[in-house]
């Protein structure tokens, strides 16, 4: 027969009871680089350069328009329209091409 004692003897070794571990800690962040690179150029605060291709930023009332030729001003124009009254715009581009093919440069 087994006798357990509720007891704990003296010569067994203590077991400490599991305890979760600690969370980790988190690790601090490097500094994030900044927006503008060291060697980069400032803007040019001068006068805009208009290249062949380069139309954002010009609006109908700037002077830059009037050296636009007509075909691209209206283009301009139309994708003004574009966001604001959809259907205009769309109008507008079918007269566009009419007018264009009628009279303009096909390669325009």
């Amino acid at each position: 027969m087994l006798i357990l004692e509720s007891t704990k003897s003296p010569n067994l070794p203590q077991v400490p009871s599991w305890t979760p571990p600690p969370p980790p800690q988190p690790q601090p962040q490097p500094p994030s680089p900044p927006a503008v690179a060291k060697d980069a150029k400032p803007a040019n605060l001068g006068q805009p350069s208009l290249h062949k291709n380069e139309v954002a930023g010009v609006s109908s009332s700037s002077p830059e328009i009037e050296s636009v030729p007509p075909l691209l001003r209206k283009l301009l124009d139309c994708a003004r329209l574009a966001e604001s009254e959809p259907d205009r715009a769309v109008k507008t581009l079918i007269a566009l091409r009419k007018s264009v093919s009628e009279h303009g440069d096909p390669t325009e």
